[in-house]
């Protein structure tokens, strides 16, 4: 694998503030191809060309955050604060992809006994895959919301509405503990996680509110799933709890059909990693980064990639420090990775649920899909430290590392920090015709670009 920086990479033959050339292959160790040297050479004319001289002293937003205590809360049977599972050193479980839903829901379709047992989980984290009659269009199986209604069968022969089993299965159980929020809210901010705690596996139920029941009898009302799916060339596995309705109502009878896809979730083991507990953690305000991948030299809307971004640090160890990261969006359509592991569980397309880079996402074209939170380890609490690579998949042999941009000058930068809450442009649109004053800020790092905006040009 020949990974690059761009770390060195400006104009080769401009004349910026103190008029001084800069040579990308004098000015760097970095062994760049001529193919490479002439797009950092072209983005960076027509960045400086399009929006004149630069800043020498700009950071582009970048900076140190600052960081408060963190406001951790327990609960006793169930705990939804994410921040406090960051902390206290636990992998967050990564958001459910389409690959994985679609194998999974043909598994509990076709399958009807459980392969493992739930008794090696303590500690885990509950997370809602599936809702058969509000998610059937999630999965390529050929499924309507007709394969999820039920028909209750009366003595006197009547003829009763039939039932939509996600609108009757309305609580989650285990042991005796209702699941706090899971069906109501799925956490979506923790990729809709719930962490349970000390499971006893007494008693695992859905309450049906049809006819007021718990249903809890094992390969009966739920059975319990291992299952393995490919997915970016890799073999991936999972635990799953899966349901299959029914109801005694005196109302009416309904009788289960055997396949056990009317509500799924996933188990996955909270265990925290030896040594990456965070002691008396603090969190810094979150910051908004807005990326370029280099796909097109004269493409300057800054939204390829979008990410917001806070850190949980120690106020005792400096060297205690995670990247809690949301993917917002992905306009780019080539590979692009957050953080030092070039994998398809860090490239962004993938981490917002698609299974191809091909298509934009969440940017007015291409695909919408929902932001997604992971975390990961940093080594400050500088966003512009966060390693973004672009590339590294069979269609593209070479990857690169975008640059730093806070502590370069006279440099075009392929990522941006600003507020949180500043909108990132659609596809195919310029920064300047979203935000006028972008020019401005460019030869001035003091000047407030985000607040002159034009929102016809804004997702």
């Amino acid at each position: 694998m020949n990974v690059r920086t761009l770390a060195a990479a400006t104009v080769a033959s401009l004349c910026f503030a103190a008029c001084s050339e800069f040579d990308p292959v004098e000015d760097t160790s970095w062994n760049y191809s001529d193919e490479e040297e002439s797009i950092i050479n072209s983005f960076n004319e027509n960045f400086v060309l399009r929006y004149g001289a630069i800043d020498p002293v700009h950071t582009w937003g970048f900076e140190e955050l600052s960081a408060e205590p963190a406001e951790m809360k327990t609960r006793l049977t169930t705990d939804l604060n994410g921040n406090e599972w960051v902390a206290n050193g636990y992998d967050i479980p990564l958001a459910i992809t389409d690959a994985e839903r679609n194998a999974v829901v043909h598994a509990f379709r076709t399958i009807t006994s459980s392969n493992f047992e739930l008794s090696e989980f303590k500690e885990f984290f509950a997370q809602q895959v599936y809702s058969g009659g509000n998610d059937y269009s999630k999965v390529n199986l050929g499924l309507t919301q007709n394969d999820y209604k039920y028909t209750p069968k009366q003595q006197n022969g009547g003829n009763p509405d039939p039932v939509l089993s996600s609108e009757k299965m309305n609580q989650l159980t285990f042991d005796t503990g209702h699941i706090n929020n899971f069906n109501a809210s799925d956490n979506k901010d923790w990729n809709g996680c719930t962490r349970v705690l000390d499971f006893k596996n007494t008693n695992i139920a859905y309450h049906n509110s049809y006819d007021g029941t718990y249903y809890n009898k094992k390969d009966v009302d739920y059975i319990l799933l291992t299952v393995t799916w490919e997915e970016g060339g890799v073999t991936r596995s999972g635990s799953y709890l899966g349901f299959d309705f029914r109801s005694e109502s005196q109302n009416g009878i309904i009788e289960k059909d055997n396949k056990f896809d009317d509500w799924i979730i996933k188990l996955t083991p909270a265990d925290p990693n030896p040594g990456a507990v965070i002691p008396n953690p603090e969190q810094t305000n979150p910051v908004r980064v807005m990326c370029e991948d280099l796909g097109n030299t004269y493409d300057f809307d800054f939204n390829d990639l979008v990410f917001d971004v806070y850190f949980i640090k120690s106020s005792t160890d400096a060297k205690a420090i995670k990247a809690v990261i949301t993917v917002q969006a992905a306009g780019g359509t080539m590979p692009i990775y957050i953080g030092s592991e070039i994998t398809s569980e860090r490239e962004a397309h993938h981490l917002l649920g698609a299974s191809i880079t091909s298509k934009a996402i969440n940017v007015g074209a291409g695909q919408t899909r929902t932001p997604r939170k992971f975390v990961i380890p940093a080594t400050s609490t500088n966003a512009d430290d966060i390693e973004i690579y672009v590339g590294g998949v069979s269609n593209k042999a070479t990857v690169t590392i975008l640059p730093k941009s806070s502590t370069t000058s006279n440099r075009a930068p392929q990522k941006i920090a600003t507020d949180q809450n500043t909108r990132w442009l659609k596809e195919n649109q310029q920064i300047e015709w979203g935000y006028p004053d972008f020019a401005k800020w460019v030869n001035d790092r003091n000047v407030v670009w985000i607040n002159n905006k034009q929102e016809s040009y804004l997702y």
